[in-house]
């Protein structure tokens, strides 16, 4: 340990004489206490007498004040630093202060800060001076920064008692220590403190806990009594750290190899036991004292009478310990029948180091021999019966797949749980592909043998490289394909299996991972005709050999086909109740509303007639009129009950003439006069001149009316704006209005059937007016859309085709679309 303590005075004690001798002294020292100083009297003095003795005893360093008389007579004060040095003890002395008042050790500092920079800052432990009452009179830098502060001169004068607040200490239990327990306060009391573990947070500055020893020493003054204390705290955190990862590992090893069924003996290189478990114990008979702290060579002989061949037993061990195999397995035989495995390897710390020992591990495998001896001896029976299991499970299974193809009519998810049950029965991959309305094949289910999922999935996005001719010529007269020995073919992509090709040719590295030593490909019939292929994969070699598995996969197809016939019938049947169910809510929600209104109009002439005097015509003319236009209406609404019906069975028949778009956009807006007048809208109308096509009048009449509902429904109280023009071979008509407008994320929504944006219980209807509205635009080549306007209210732009050309291409009405937003009021 180096000590740079010039200009100050170094004492050297020799530690093999007994009391400790003075054997040489610097210069310096001489002129400030004298020869006489130095003598008896100074190593006669208790504190630096004891800590002298400690230093030479355990080696580590401490720090003491001290007092002494110099050579005119006068008290002094030292301050020093014991540490060990090979045979030596150095003491380095701070100067001497001939000032004995209170606080002198603080004074004693600021004469000469020099000394605390080379002596005490050069400690790489913190180090903190007390007087009597507690104020720090010196703090080095690591106990500046180890109490929270930036600088040790923010930490002098304080009192360290006061500053308790700001940090938790704990001791080795966990226990708070209280501020009167501290070891400082405790040698301020005059107590000889030992050594003290505890743990401490700056609670201000929220750091996490660190462990620290801190040594306390007392500094007594001339008249004997405490005068102030020293306390060092070394961090030993990492130390700590260190214990505690050392015990959890040591309590955690125990514990396993306590918990292990198998005996664990470690020795050292030098053959000395350093562990063992109970198992290890019992199975070689020897009692924990026979094993502790011995070596291998005594427990060898005490073992060796148990053996069958102890000599080869000896020779094996002392093989494996002169490294001919760094690690090696083998069986050991006892007298009384049992048979332990024995595995050992040597402990090597890291690669290129000696070993550490090794370690050697014992299995009693006795009942797992005996097993094996009687599982030789039943193989000739499960031989024989294997045929008729192989018969009763193959019965088995087709009774479990003929449930699940009878239990769902969905063939989706019902050729995905037969695929699943396949691969599961068969261990193997199984595919199905179907043929599709339009002629192509589909790959309906795929299922793994245990093997990547990623392999599965390459099934799935493979579809096969053709349709339906390709896959009714892989079979001839419907009898199955079966394939041994393709290991190759997915190897060579001109080779590669049909069914897992894509139509580009690309090969897929996934299915580099499928392992196939043979395949059966299986036609699905379905009225004479090939419907699909169920294709399972084997990976076993010689799964395929016998006719058992062809007869049961040939009986599956079969059903499976039944289930295909089955599931088609059913979505006709479905397809149809579903035209049924549309057809019944269009009827009802259209027809409802005019029925209703000819009734009240009904019953308020009724009630007219009734009344004596009864009433001129000129009064009842009105009602008529709103009797003739309901039943007008309620004809339309027929007739579009009828299209609904004709789009579910094909493209919906137009009846196409020429006409002017803006004299029919008029007529609509005139029967709609009362509906809006009652709605409160004002309407304007802007047809500045002819815009001449072939429509279908009805149509387009059909779609005015939804739309010009929609705004006196949604537009209540609000104008409304129409506009009629024509922008190159398209002819246009806008209708504006202000009322709630439509949301952006419903502008395409409301076009789906029975789809609403606005509130059911507030605004009536069942969303179909809009979708009526569109499928009859889009079949006269037309286009329908909503924006939404700045301010509120919404403006839908209907677009039709001038040019005969545009006409041609016209879409289809069909009932893909699923909904309506707005509502189509009656």
């Amino acid at each position: 340990m180096e000590l740079n303590l010039d200009p100050f005075d170094v004492l050297v004690f020799e530690v093999d004489r007994h009391p400790l001798a003075l054997r040489k002294i610097s210069g310096p020292l001489v002129g400030h206490l004298g020869l006489k100083a130095l003598g008896g009297e100074f190593l006669s003095e208790e504190v630096l007498a004891e800590t002298l003795s400690a230093v030479a005893a355990d080696g580590l360093p401490r720090s003491v004040h001290h007092q002494t008389v110099g050579a005119d007579g006068a008290p002094i004060w030292l301050f020093t630093q014991v540490v060990a040095r090979n045979d030596q003890v150095l003491v380095g002395l701070s100067i001497a202060v001939e000032r004995p008042d209170r606080g002198l050790a603080a004074r004693g500092l600021k004469v000469d800060p020099c000394f605390a920079e080379r002596v005490l800052d050069g400690i790489p432990d913190a180090v903190v001076a007390q007087d009597v009452e507690g104020k720090i009179v010196y703090a080095s830098e690591p106990a500046a920064r180890l109490l929270g502060f930036r600088s040790a001169r923010e930490l002098t004068s304080k009192d360290l008692g006061r500053l308790a607040g700001r940090y938790e200490l704990f001791d080795e239990a966990g226990q708070p220590i209280a501020p009167e327990q501290t070891p400082a306060r405790q040698a301020l009391r005059g107590l000889t403190v030992p050594p003290m573990r505890v743990r401490w947070r700056v609670r201000d500055r929220l750091g996490e806990f660190r462990w620290a020893t801190i040594r306390a020493t007392p500094v007594f003054g001339h008249d004997g009594r405490v005068a102030g204390v020293v306390s060092i705290w070394k961090d030993i955190t990492e130390q700590k750290l260190r214990e505690e990862s050392f015990d959890f590992q040591r309590v955690l090893l125990e514990a396993q190899s306590e918990a292990s069924p198998d005996g664990v003996l470690i020795v050292g290189q030098d053959g000395q036991v350093l562990s063992h478990n109970r198992r290890f114990r019992e199975i070689w008979g020897l009692t924990r004292e026979e094993v502790d702290h011995s070596r291998d060579e005594t427990l060898i002989n005490r073992v060796l009478s148990q053996l069958k061949d102890p000599e080869g037993f000896v020779a094996r061990v002392r093989a494996l310990y002169q490294g001919a195999e760094p690690a090696a397995t083998d069986e050991i035989g006892f007298k009384d029948g049992r048979i332990i495995e024995r595995y050992s390897t040597q402990l090597v710390p890291d690669q290129g180091k000696q070993p550490y020992g090794r370690i050697w591990f014992f299995r009693d495998v006795t009942q797992m021999r005996r097993a094996e001896e009687r599982e030789r001896i039943l193989e000739v029976e499960r031989a024989t019966r294997a045929t008729a299991e192989r018969a009763q499970r193959s019965a088995a299974f087709l009774a479990e797949a003929s449930r699940l193809l009878a239990g769902s009519l969905e063939l989706s998810p019902l050729m995905a749980a037969l695929a699943e049950a396949m691969a599961a029965h068969f261990y193997a991959w199984v595919v199905i592909d179907v043929v599709t309305t339009d002629d192509r094949v589909r790959r309906a289910a795929a299922a793994p043998a245990g093997g990547p999922p990623e392999v599965v999935r390459a099934l799935e996005r493979q579809p096969p490289k053709s349709g339906a001719q390709l896959l009714g010529g892989r079979f001839v007269q419907n009898e199955p394909e079966i394939v041994l020995g393709v290991a190759g073919l997915l190897d060579d992509p001109v080779r590669r299996l049909p069914w897992l090709v894509a139509p580009s040719g690309v090969d897929d590295p996934d299915l580099r991972h499928l392992h196939l030593s043979g395949y059966l490909s299986l036609p699905i019939p379905v009225h004479g005709k090939v419907c699909g292929a169920l294709t399972v994969g084997f990976e076993r070699p010689g799964a395929l050999e016998g006719s058992h598995l062809r007869e049961l996969g040939q009986s599956i197809a079969e059903r499976l086909g039944m289930a295909v016939e089955n599931s088609q019938l059913y979505d006709r049947v479905r397809e149809a109740l579903r035209v049924r169910d549309e057809f019944l809510t269009i009827a009802s929600h259209e027809l409802r509303t005019p029925v209703a209104t000819l009734q009240l109009l009904a019953q308020g002439l009724l009630r007219a007639a009734e009344r004596p005097g009864g009433e001129g015509l000129e009064r009842l003319l009105p009602r008529l009129k709103s009797i003739e236009r309901q039943c007008r209406r309620l004809g339309v609404l027929v007739g579009r009950l009828l299209d609904v019906s004709r789009m579910s069975g094909g493209p919906l028949q137009l009846q196409r003439e020429p006409m002017d778009l803006a004299d029919v956009t008029r007529e609509v807006t005139d029967a709609f006069h009362d509906e809006l007048a009652a709605a409160g809208c004002v309407v304007t109308l802007q047809a500045d001149r002819a815009v001449e096509g072939r429509w279908d009048r009805a149509r387009v009449e059909e779609v005015l009316s939804a739309i010009l509902s929609n705004a006196a429904l949604y537009g209540r109280g609000k104008p409304v704006e129409i506009r009629v023009g024509q922008r190159g071979t398209r002819a246009f008509v806008e209708v504006a209005d202000h009322g709630i407008g439509v949301p952006p994320d419903a502008v395409e929504r409301i076009f789906h059937r029975f789809e609403r944006a606005a509130d059911p219980i507030a605004y009536t209807g069942f969303g179909l007016g809009l979708f009526v509205a569109r499928k009859l635009t889009d079949a006269m080549g037309g286009t329908i859309d909503v924006e939404p306007t700045a301010g509120g209210g919404s403006t839908f732009r209907i677009e039709l085709p001038t040019d005969a050309a545009e006409e041609t291409r016209a879409a289809p009405v069909s009932q893909a679309a699923t909904g309506s937003d707005q509502p189509t009021p009656p």
